[in-house]
Protein backbone atom coordinates (compact mmCIF):
# COMPACT_ATOMS: atom_id res chain seq x y z
CA UNK A 1 0.00 0.00 0.00
CA UNK A 2 1.99 3.05 -1.44
CA UNK A 3 0.04 5.74 0.63
CA UNK A 4 1.48 6.32 4.23
CA UNK A 5 -1.74 7.82 6.15
CA UNK A 6 -4.90 9.32 5.13
CA UNK A 7 -6.57 12.62 6.28
CA UNK A 8 -10.43 12.76 7.64
CA UNK A 9 -12.03 15.84 8.44
CA UNK A 10 -14.53 16.59 10.67
CA UNK A 11 -17.00 19.13 9.68
CA UNK A 12 -20.16 21.15 11.40
CA UNK A 13 -23.09 21.64 9.64
CA UNK A 14 -22.10 24.91 8.22
CA UNK A 15 -18.91 22.80 6.37
CA UNK A 16 -16.39 24.20 8.69
CA UNK A 17 -13.84 21.86 9.69
CA UNK A 18 -13.85 21.51 13.61
CA UNK A 19 -10.92 18.75 13.53
CA UNK A 20 -8.09 17.16 11.24
CA UNK A 21 -7.28 13.26 12.13
CA UNK A 22 -4.81 10.68 10.72
CA UNK A 23 -5.49 7.23 9.83
CA UNK A 24 -2.18 5.31 9.52
CA UNK A 25 -2.05 1.92 7.15
CA UNK A 26 -3.61 -1.60 8.13
CA UNK A 27 -3.92 -4.96 7.80
CA UNK A 28 -6.98 -5.88 9.27
CA UNK A 29 -7.50 -9.55 10.73
CA UNK A 30 -9.67 -10.38 7.63
CA UNK A 31 -6.57 -9.79 5.65
CA UNK A 32 -8.45 -6.85 4.28
CA UNK A 33 -6.22 -3.79 4.16
CA UNK A 34 -6.98 0.25 4.92
CA UNK A 35 -6.72 2.34 6.88
CA UNK A 36 -7.39 2.78 10.80
CA UNK A 37 -8.39 6.48 12.20
CA UNK A 38 -8.62 7.23 15.91
CA UNK A 39 -8.81 10.82 18.21
CA UNK A 40 -10.52 13.35 20.05
CA UNK A 41 -11.09 16.74 19.54
CA UNK A 42 -13.40 19.82 20.94
CA UNK A 43 -15.96 21.43 19.13
CA UNK A 44 -14.60 25.05 18.89
CA UNK A 45 -18.28 26.89 19.11
CA UNK A 46 -18.73 24.78 22.71
CA UNK A 47 -15.01 23.32 23.93
CA UNK A 48 -17.07 21.87 27.19
CA UNK A 49 -18.01 19.43 24.87
CA UNK A 50 -15.63 17.03 23.73
CA UNK A 51 -15.39 13.39 21.04
CA UNK A 52 -13.45 10.47 20.47
CA UNK A 53 -13.62 8.82 17.14
CA UNK A 54 -12.63 5.75 15.66
CA UNK A 55 -12.91 3.98 12.77
CA UNK A 56 -11.70 1.72 9.90
CA UNK A 57 -11.19 2.69 6.55
CA UNK A 58 -11.63 -0.57 4.12
CA UNK A 59 -10.47 -0.92 0.80
CA UNK A 60 -12.86 -2.30 -0.76
CA UNK A 61 -11.92 -5.86 -2.62
CA UNK A 62 -9.05 -6.41 -0.91
CA UNK A 63 -9.92 -8.91 1.38
CA UNK A 64 -7.82 -12.49 0.35
CA UNK A 65 -9.26 -14.64 -1.74
CA UNK A 66 -9.74 -18.00 -0.31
Amino acid sequence: MPTKFITVEIKNDKGETIATLQGTPKVFASGSKGFYVSGKFADPNSPDDRYTVSAPIVLIGSKPKK
